[in-house]
């Protein structure tokens, strides 16, 4: 666990933007809002939204549902954005990327939040870190279906760039820095659904230690796809319940999975002496953030909780102070509830107020970890706990875990906290209190 704070305070790291196109909303203030009126961006998909329906309606059990973002209205807006310094116009086959198209309006919604619209990148002080948990898939299927065509002589419907095969999970970070034109540290980190917060801990690193003066840092994943929604399902994680609107189930006794989603989501991070100099609003004080492995399997998760509890435990210490408020990864699956709900309970006995979003936002993969903290930091600047949609019966293994079923408000001075859990082991936790 890294500690974020310092005697020297002009290095203290500040959260002072946060961008998010998600499937409640193209824009953070879209997402904020229908967050909180607890709206559920999950529904039945269409043939359009999602190739091979034949097939997929063949799998016994599988339901046709996700949270999807609305991609006409966002491929509409880039075409209409102000210019970024890198760039005279996004290209093309950007808008036409789900992956890329979600983060380059996430980014921009960021920057527009933190006061940058205009600011020049291009400093080595000025650091990227993006992660994914894969690359761009629908590029992936385009490029699979022009090999396939150009055996038979066919011609693609669309044509994908050779030289930028599509699996490539660095393409997020690339995108940024090409964009915004910066010439410092850029990275990619992949650590599947703990990405988005192991990429914001690690751009945090960078500030702390003096590296950079600014990073921007977050996730995007676009993974509504055919082949990632009958894999899931036959993991047993995605839930068989309907409505749609009510499948996912955060820490829920009837919880039986969540629904995919898709999203980006950025946050500004900044010195408070870069901050203070050029009078950046300011959301809040990241303090303490770190991951750390659980072993037990490639999808099992140890259900003591004993690594959630640590990680809780090392970052209180350092901020000497219990957290206020908790949002959990929250999946609505068996073993992923269970672990975090003893987890919290075996760090902290009487438990902080705790929420989680998927059942509102469904679980965005790879960009859950950034999107879950920048939601963290725009209610920790507003002391406003959101609420956890679908929850209505606290599992019985867990009844002292004190989830948050509507919004409500939060302690001033709270210390907010936020759990990543993912596939192939990746435990991470982050700490932060407004300023």
């Amino acid at each position: 666990m890294f500690s974020f704070s310092s005697d020297h305070r002009d290095s203290e790291v500040l959260i002072t933007g946060v961008g998010l196109c998600t499937p409640l909303g193209c824009s953070r203030a879209e997402t904020w809002s229908a967050l909180l009126l607890q709206h559920s961006a999950a529904r039945l998909l269409n043939a359009l939204e999602m190739p091979r329906t034949e097939q997929l309606q063949r799998i016994d059990g599988l339901t046709l549902a996700g949270c999807p973002v609305p991609h006409d209205e966002v491929r509409s807006r880039l075409q209409t954005l102000p210019k970024f310094p890198g760039s005279d116009r996004i290209a093309p086959g950007t808008i036409r990327e789900p992956l890329l198209a979600m983060l380059a309006l996430g980014l921009h919604d960021a920057l527009q939040h933190a006061g940058l619209t205009g600011f020049d990148f291009s400093s080595a002080r000025t650091g990227v870190c993006i992660g994914s948990s894969k690359g761009s898939l629908h590029w992936a299927e385009l490029w699979h279906q022009q090999q396939a065509n150009a055996a038979d002589e066919s011609p693609a419907t669309e044509r994908v760039a050779p030289a930028v095969y599509p699996l490539q999970t660095d393409n997020t970070a690339r995108l940024v820095a090409r964009l915004l034109q910066t010439c410092g540290p850029a990275a990619a980190p992949v650590a599947a659904c703990a990405s988005g917060l192991i990429a914001i801990i690690q751009a945090a690193q960078l500030i702390a230690t003096g590296r950079c003066d600014l990073c921007i840092a977050g996730a995007a994943d676009a993974s509504l796809r055919p082949e990632i929604l009958a894999s899931f399902h036959r993991l047993g994680v995605t839930s068989r319940s309907s409505p749609p609107a009510q499948a996912c189930k955060p820490l829920d006794a009837r919880r039986d999975g969540f629904l995919i989603g898709e999203a980006a989501g950025l946050v500004i991070l900044e010195s408070r002496r870069h901050a203070e100099q050029r009078s950046a609003p300011v959301l809040c004080q990241l303090c303490a953030g770190g991951w750390c492995s659980d072993p037990t399997g490639m999808t099992q998760v140890d259900e003591s909780g004993v690594h959630v509890a640590r990680l809780l435990k090392e970052g209180s210490t350092i901020c000497a102070q219990t957290p206020d408020v908790i949002g959990l990864h929250g999946t609505g699956t068996h073993s992923n509830d269970l672990t975090e709900a003893l987890g919290v309970l075996s760090a902290f006995g009487n438990t902080p107020a705790c929420y989680a979003t998927k059942g509102a936002t469904g679980h965005l993969l790879g960009a859950s970890g950034a999107v879950e903290t920048g939601i963290l930091a725009l209610a920790a600047q507003q002391r406003i706990v959101p609420g956890t949609l679908n929850h209505e019966q606290t599992d019985p293994r867990f009844p002292d875990l004190q989830v948050t079923r509507t919004p409500v408000s939060a302690p001033e001075n709270a210390l907010w906290a936020r759990l990543s859990l993912g596939f192939g082991g990746h435990v991470a936790a982050a700490f932060l209190r407004p300023v």
